[in-house]
This record gives C-alpha cells, sequence and structure tokens, in this order.
C-alpha cells in the first residue's frame, strides 16, 4: 500500500512540474523580443515592436484601408474595407512565421523574432 501511495506523489509531482514548465514556456515566448513587419505592396513600410501598443491605419482611399492595432504582444487587423475580409477573420498573432495578409491591399504583416 505503501509503495502505491510513493507512485501516486511521484506522478503528481511529475504533472505538476511539466504544467508549470509549459506555463513558463509559453509566458516567455508570448511576443517578447518580437516584432511585426508590414508590407504594402510588397514594400516594407514598416517593422513594430509588439511591445508598444498602438493603433493606426493603412493604405488609402484609392487602394483601400487597413485599420491594424498592436496590443497586449500581438498584432491584428481590427477594420477593412476589403470585401471579404479575411485580414480581419485571422484574428491576433503573436508567434513567429505568423502571417496576416489583405490581398486586396497588397498589405502584409508577419511576425519575426529579434536578432541575439
Amino acid at each position: 500500500m505503501l509503495l502505491q501511495w510513493r507512485y501516486l506523489i511521484f506522478a503528481l509531482v511529475l504533472l505538476v512540474a511539466l504544467a508549470a514548465a509549459f506555463f513558463v514556456q509559453r509566458w516567455l515566448l508570448q511576443g517578447q523580443g518580437a516584432k511585426a513587419v508590414l508590407k504594402v505592396g510588397g514594400q516594407a513600410d514598416r517593422v513594430l515592436s509588439l511591445d508598444k501598443d498602438q493603433e493606426f491605419w493603412v493604405g488609402d482611399a484609392e487602394i483601400g484601408r487597413n485599420l491594424v492595432r498592436v496590443k497586449d504582444g500581438a498584432i491584428m487587423v481590427v477594420e477593412a474595407d476589403c470585401p471579404d475580409k479575411v485580414c480581419v477573420q485571422t484574428g491576433p498573432i503573436r508567434q513567429e512565421g505568423q502571417v496576416i495578409a489583405c490581398l486586396p491591399h497588397g498589405v502584409i504583416i508577419y511576425i519575426q523574432r529579434k536578432e541575439g
């Protein structure tokens, strides 16, 4: 009976340690040190830190406009006047390699890790 309790306690300690490691990793990687690259028409328009909350419009009346928001370590398109609004439906991105694209307006946003 004593041996079963030892296995149970060992399993619980292991489970708690794994859960703590998972949450620490997610907290450390959540947008910290990341930057967003915003391209309009194939040209790098801006490089944005995800550590600073901001909101701005991209585009103009001729090609169309997108409202971009950086908040809580993520970037998203919150409003667009394109017909399909795929860029808005993509939601916030914060991890390296994630992309938001508004093809009608020629807007591409992607996440890159800072060097070093």
